[in-house]
């Protein structure tokens, strides 16, 4: 009897340190994105504020669709805003933190910068974002209680 609470107590304690270090990493994941992904298509995009993304290298700036200059509406392409705004370049790639604006805004400037040409759009929009680079480099892998954990999800197609 008493060996039946230990293990039911035991797998208790496991999944609840498990269930911790999956909450604790979320923050740290990273969707891998394409290069025309829009933000409106991003994973969770209407429950995050904060969305961190990886862009693929050899970005075409000539199918870049984006428009805004620093505030994006969320029909832009992610990776484009981020080679819009000179955070990533379109032969490398990157991490971006995305960061997500639920209330829209409205007048959204269109501008030329690094070889990509934003669209203006006068209207309002229901969704907007900026983006950002990634303030440090990335850590290892984590290794916690014999897990191996990783920061990374596998790339999702987004249109």
């Amino acid at each position: 009897m008493r060996r039946k609470q230990f293990n039911k107590n035991c797998t208790f304690f496991i999944f609840c340190v498990l269930s911790f270090i999956g909450r604790s990493l979320s923050d740290d994941l990273i969707n891998n994105i394409t290069c025309k992904a829009k933000a409106s298509s991003l994973p969770n995009v209407n429950h995050q504020k904060n969305i961190k993304v990886r862009c693929p290298a050899n970005c075409q700036l000539s199918k870049c669709r984006v428009t805004g200059t620093s505030v994006y509406t969320s029909f832009s392409g992610v990776c484009c805003a981020g080679i819009h705004a000179g955070i990533l370049s379109a032969n490398i790639g990157g991490i971006l933190n995305v960061e997500i604006d639920h209330y829209g805004g409205r007048n959204y400037v269109g501008s030329t910068s690094n070889g990509v040409t934003s669209q203006e759009y006068s209207l309002s929009w229901h969704l907007d974002f900026t983006v950002s680079g990634e303030s440090e480099p990335l850590s290892e892998p984590r290794v916690a209680f014999g897990i191996s954990t990783t920061t990374s999800k596998p790339s999702i197609e987004l249109s």
